[in-house]
């Protein structure tokens, strides 16, 4: 487990995330998504990402920097997946928190965007999306492409979601995304 040390103006604290936990996704050695390893039994390792990531075919989860070849066992309507691979180097998996996240809640997503490494940002809860028939909510803690699958933690660092989605807004016909505003899925 990894302590990640927030200081803020007359206020310090310690979040306690598990980042091994936190993996890529990757695809002919190209970084492309997130994962958050939710269980290791054994010799098998079960990670929870984004399904538009998991949909590509032949991708890999990087664990402990060993890139294994991962096979999806379950997904929903909504866009999530759960992968399974095989490793002999098991890692923790993270602890996660099953309930509705509160408006204005701090989180932390951690992710691996455009490919340079892993990333820890922090934000806050806004609201549900109602336009999303995936139920997710607004956060403002910023994402970039290779977000997506990453987990959205609160401050005891328990996972409370996947990032599934950039928000982006259109203008003269572009789409634009908003570097600070991002969907995530409760789990």
């Amino acid at each position: 487990v990894f302590v990640l040390c927030v200081s803020c103006v007359n206020y310090n604290y310690e979040i306690s995330i598990n980042l091994k936990s936190c993996v890529p996704i990757s695809y002919n050695s190209n970084i492309i998504g997130s994962g958050v390893i939710v269980s290791c039994k054994e010799d098998s390792v079960y990670i929870l990402t984004a399904k538009h990531v998991a949909v590509i075919p032949d991708i890999s989860v990087i664990i402990n920097n060993e890139a294994i070849k991962a096979e999806v066992i379950y997904h929903t309507k909504l866009d999530i997946a759960l992968l399974k691979c095989t490793s002999a180097s098991l890692v923790a998996p993270v602890t996660y928190q099953i309930s509705n996240p509160r408006p204005l809640e701090i989180v932390y997503t951690v992710g691996y965007p455009l490919g340079i490494g892993q990333v820890i940002t922090t934000g806050i809860i806004n609201h549900s999306v109602t336009n999303i028939s995936e139920g997710g909510w607004l956060c403002s803690s910023p994402a970039m492409p290779g977000n997506s699958g990453g987990g959205v933690f609160n401050s005891k660092g328990e996972l409370l979601g996947i990032t599934v989605c950039i928000v982006y807004i259109e203008n003269n016909n572009t789409e634009i995304p908003v570097p600070h505003l991002q969907v995530f899925i409760p789990i």
